[in-house]
């Protein structure tokens, strides 16, 4: 095999067992209990991190007294990096497990952080079922709810600030259930005087309604600082610093700032990120069981 063609199968000398073994001493914070998730002796999980620091040439972990670790610099840069590995690698398994689909299907996700994670799964399912045709149209999750009672969407991914009714024919599976949190781009406390910032989306989402919800309940006033049509425009006017707005915990970025009932602002309900359908077709009932199954869903409701 020529030089070339080994750069593009990569280093064949880390194995998906080094990264397993990393990524559970990583989470767990020690060795012991990595070897207990991944049933494997704590030597042998011992081992296979000293391989690929040894490959990598740099130290992921600091050992501490006892059983203690931590991540190092160089092991802060491969985490993320190596649980994409592991979580694309189970992903094309569970794909490559079911019958292959067939047919046309219309899915409709509401805009955030919380579903653009399904972005590269419906590419990687369609990759895998040549047969299969996703049509994803990304809207707010009232006007998605009505298209779905409207027959216009087949599969629906929506996020609400309540559990409501839904109709008979209806199915609903619950996907995450997380809290919603106040974000700003800087620390700050309210009182009762001031009148509040709120950058909120142009249509009335679940977001928008438990802000405006929750201030009015508690007899704060508050003023439209910043509107936007997207949810991206929203996050960005929130870090730039026109005012605060509510985000699940999952949409939350790197330039914002929590800021909760100690900073002078109303609770907040939770979110609720739920998978809708109306049809009874096999293909679109399978299709619904792989998002289910999804690892970014498990054990979040």
């Amino acid at each position: 095999m020529d030089t070339m063609a080994q750069e593009r199968m990569g280093d064949r000398r880390v194995t998906l067992e080094h990264l397993r073994s990393f990524v559970a001493v990583a989470e767990t914070g020690g060795f012991l209990e990595a070897g207990r998730l991944l049933h494997r002796t704590q030597s042998a999980v011992t081992q296979s991190v000293k391989r690929l620091e040894e490959y990598l040439r740099c130290r992921l972990l600091e050992r501490g007294q006892g059983q203690n670790t931590a991540l190092t610099g160089d092991g802060a840069r491969l985490l993320p990096e190596a649980k994409d590995i592991l979580l694309r690698l189970d992903q094309a398994v569970r794909l490559m497990q079911q019958p292959e689909l067939k047919g046309h299907i219309t899915l409709g996700i509401q805009p955030g952080e919380n579903t653009e994670a399904l972005q590269p799964v419906i590419a990687s399912c369609m990759a895998l079922n040549k047969g299969l045709r996703v049509q994803v149209l990304s809207e707010i999750s009232s006007r998605l709810i009505e298209m779905l009672e409207h027959g216009l969407l087949d599969v629906v991914i929506v996020c609400r600030n309540k559990e409501e009714a839904v109709p008979e024919d209806t199915c609903r599976h619950l996907l995450r259930l997380e809290s919603m949190v106040w974000a700003g781009s800087r620390v700050e406390t309210f009182s009762a005087a001031d009148e509040i910032p709120l950058v909120v989306s142009v249509e009335t989402c679940s977001n928008r309604e438990a802000a405006e919800n929750a201030l009015k309940t508690a007899g704060m006033r508050y003023y439209l600082s910043f509107v936007s049509p997207s949810w991206g425009g929203v996050c960005s006017a929130v870090a730039a610093g026109f005012g605060i707005t509510v985000l699940g915990q999952s949409e939350l970025g790197d330039r914002h700032v929590v800021l909760t009932e100690e900073h002078g602002l109303p609770s907040l309900p939770s979110m609720r990120t739920e998978l809708r359908t109306k049809s009874q077709s096999p293909v679109i009932r399978q299709f619904c069981e792989l998002i289910k199954g999804l690892p970014a869903f498990q054990g979040q409701a």
